[in-house]
């Protein structure tokens, strides 16, 4: 950060780290000037989320701050007929918030129930109601042309349309709706039937009558929350709403084509001479934007000398940092950082594990002091983002102190893999305080509970409290499993450094950053699904995982009850916690297979034909990254590792199912549910199950509980037991398929 005036020292020579990649580009000005007083290579960048910034400020002038969105029921072409018309409101809600909710959610909300009620109070005929619902208020296409063509299709994005509920989320609770104005409509059409109207039929599209007259209504969020909020949390969908707002406003057009040129109009009117500037969306999503420092400095003067709208684009546009594809904002640690309301979109989890807040990479448009007291703004982009950093915090004392093996190899980005996979995998369902605190405090207790259930079920005794239980959120197990990762790959790392010697500074610093994205990745995608895990390699003893936010998630997913559903899912990972703990040799065993598979592998081939391998994992429909790459001696390995973890997870499946009828009495009902979603949803989420293996994974708890049970069938749990007695009384992977088998071997 510049802290002086630029005669005194241009920050040139910072820009010119090689690790900011070939294009970087940076202008600095007085906020109250006219044009930059310094440059450095004036050419237009990809702006991604800084483009919130141009559509936030064109939406407080076209629309003006206090302007809002009202979502309209409106009499129909027949007594009987009634038409819910989209207003654009990007927050509103399916259901209203409780009163504890209320207090904690920004901004406020709309919801159709409150909708539903007032129509059903106006309403003189009660009876075969139909619903017709109205979006015409936006048009052109739902999806982009500009954006890449897999983001609305594998549920990056929500369609973007004039009415929506929970801003375009699937009312199953998983990934976005593909019609989210239908959904709002079949919402609006439950609630007037809770309300005793007789709806008959599925609601149809339609477009109401202008002079129609209404029968009720409500009103969202005005304009300056809604800009204050999307920034805040840099909501891609939401920019989209008042760009597509902004283009009737000016031009008559409620396209993405004519928000974009509304935008741009309303910036030029503002006196932002936007040159050849190209916007294509109101999120940055799109690759084809570009924009010019020059521009960005403009925008950000428009906001200083407009105060009315310069307080709710202040530190935002300032000090705020808006990061990469998904644009989550990352906030500075300290006391001067707090923020002034506590939000719910699943921070409860956080803050009930008493987890504290990261720093990160990038600065893209940061307001600085000069020494003299001046206010310069500064905008700057680059190809490639500095180091990230992870700031002084609070975790649970089993995931604080990580393994940073990166600090003595550095071919891994640690650092950078937590952070993106932390905001891939999100936080979570929105829940209160009180709920979070409810739900973590029975995990705890639930995994206390198990331990004597698993030892009175299977017969194997291990000392409670021997592994600790961290309740985590989906941070925490990103976090865990780094570290995790880290210690299992060092034996790999070095053998690289060994045969190919320490890299270069530069090639150190883009390859750490290539490998930390993918672990990145993997881990964000993983942290989405992991109900609980239990890692026997921590030190010294393992711990038992619980991921809050994802229990809490599939528990609503499946309708099942609270508290059966939290205590199902404990005796599955205790069960693992007993495995390990009363069978000391097997964490030693599992590690050295691991070593040895880790040790079999030529680090060199793994980046051949790489692009080639993955295009065929997905067109094959079947084998894992990982059984594409084996060699003869690794596939060896794979089916010993893949017999113990097929007896692990299937003895834990059987324990859960054996226990289950006692203490949960909705047993039943959640297995058959599970076993469902255990199957995956929707296309993308198949293929990456297939590409990480954990279509493996499923098979290993079907198989393993099928070998489980025929075993104790024919000779019962007590001799059943003895395949812990040694890793020679191990089932193999045929065995596991053939159990008669390893009953003739062993006993």
């Amino acid at each position: 950060m510049w802290t002086r005036p630029p005669s005194r020292r241009p920050p040139a020579t910072g820009l010119r780290d090689k690790t900011l990649g070939k294009h970087v580009v940076a202008a600095v000005g007085d906020l109250g000037g006219d044009g930059p007083v310094w440059t450095h290579d004036d050419d237009q960048f990809l702006p991604a989320s800084i483009t919130k910034l141009l559509t936030s400020t064109a939406a407080l002038a076209a629309l003006g701050p206090e302007a809002g969105f009202t979502t309209r029921v409106v009499a129909g072409a027949s007594p009987r007929e009634v038409v819910l018309v989209g207003g654009g409101d990007p927050y509103l809600s399916s259901k209203p918030l409780t009163p504890e909710e209320a207090t904690t959610t920004y901004p406020e909300r709309a919801d159709i129930v409150t909708l539903a009620r007032a129509t059903a109070d106006a309403l003189t005929v009660r009876k075969r109601i139909r619903v017709v619902y109205d979006d015409s208020l936006f048009s052109g296409p739902t999806n982009n042309p500009k954006w890449r063509a897999d983001y609305v299709p594998d549920d990056i994005v929500t369609p973007i349309t004039a009415l929506w509920v929970d801003r375009g989320a699937s009312p199953t609770g998983y990934g976005k709706s593909d019609d989210p104005s239908l959904t709002a409509a079949e919402a609006f059409a439950s609630a007037l039937r809770k309300q005793g109207v007789k709806v008959v039929g599925e609601p149809t599209r339609g477009v109401a009558t202008p002079a129609a007259a209404e029968l009720a209504s409500v009103r969202g969020a005005p304009v300056s929350r809604v800009v204050e909020r999307l920034l805040d949390v840099s909501d891609n969908e939401t920019a989209e709403v008042p760009a597509h707002h902004v283009g009737p406003a000016v031009s008559g057009d409620g396209s993405f084509a004519g928000g974009a040129a509304g935008v741009l109009s309303t910036l030029q009117s503002l006196g932002v001479e936007t040159g050849s500037d190209a916007v294509h969306d109101g999120s940055g999503l799109s690759r084809f934007n570009r924009l010019s420092p020059a521009t960005m400095l403009q925008v950000l003067r428009v906001a200083a000398r407009r105060p009315a709208r310069a307080a709710h684009l202040d530190h935002r546009s300032a000090g705020g940092r808006l990061h990469g594809f998904t644009g989550q904002p990352v906030r500075r640690s300290g006391r001067g950082r707090a923020r002034r309301r506590t939000r719910q979109d699943g921070h409860a989890f956080r803050r009930q594990l008493a987890r504290g807040t990261r720093d990160g990479a990038g600065r893209h448009a940061d307001g600085v002091r000069a020494r003299r007291g001046q206010d310069r703004q500064g905008a700057a982009r680059s190809t490639s983002r500095s180091r990230s950093t992870i700031s002084p915090r609070t975790s649970p004392p089993a995931v604080a102190a990580p393994a940073r093996f990166a600090a003595m190899t550095g071919l891994v980005d640690w650092d950078f893999a937590v952070n993106l996979g932390s905001k891939v995998a999100g936080d979570g369902p929105e829940v209160t305080s009180a709920d979070a605190a409810a739900a973590v405090a029975e995990l705890r207790a639930g995994a206390d509970r198990s331990t004597g259930l698993v030892r009175e079920f299977t017969g194997l005794v291990a000392a409670e409290h021997t592994a600790p239980v961290p309740v985590v959120d989906r941070r925490g197990w990103v976090q865990a499993n780094a570290d995790g990762f880290a210690k299992i790959i060092e034996p790999m790392v070095a053998k690289l450094s060994a045969k190919k010697g320490t890299p270069s500074g530069l090639s150190l610093a883009i390859g750490s950053r290539v490998t930390g994205a993918e672990v990145g990745l993997l881990l964000g995608f993983l942290g989405t699904k992991v109900l609980g895990q239990f890692d026997p390699f921590h030190d010294p003893s393992g711990r038992l995982l619980l991921v809050a936010p994802n229990i809490v998630h599939v528990e609503r997913e499946l309708g099942a009850d609270p508290s059966d559903f939290r205590l199902w899912v404990c005796l599955h990972e205790e069960t693992h916690r007993v495995q390990f703990t009363a069978v000391p040799w097997m964490r030693d065993h599992l590690f050295s297979e691991m070593m040895a598979l880790t040790d079999s592998v030529e680090p060199t081939r793994l980046a051949e034909d790489a692009v080639r391998r993955v295009s065929e994992a997905v067109r094959s429909g079947g084998g894992s990254l990982m059984d594409m790459m084996s060699t003869p001696e690794q596939r060896e390995i794979l089916d010993r590792i893949t017999g113990v973890m097929s007896l692990l997870e299937g003895h834990a499946d059987v324990v859960m199912d054996g226990v289950g009828p006692t203490v949960i009495p909705s047993v039943d009902k959640i297995r058959k549910s599970f076993n469902e979603r255990r199957k995956g949803i929707g296309t993308l989420d198949r293929i990456l199950r297939r590409l990480l293996g954990l279509d493996a994974k499923m098979a290993q708890y079907r198989d393993g509980a099928k070998f489980v049970n025929h075993v104790v069938d024919k000779v019962g749990m007590e001799q059943f037991n003895a395949v812990w007695a040694g890793p020679e009384n191990l089932p193999s992977k045929s065995e596991i398929g053939d159990p008669d088998a390893r009953i003739t071997r062993v006993l």
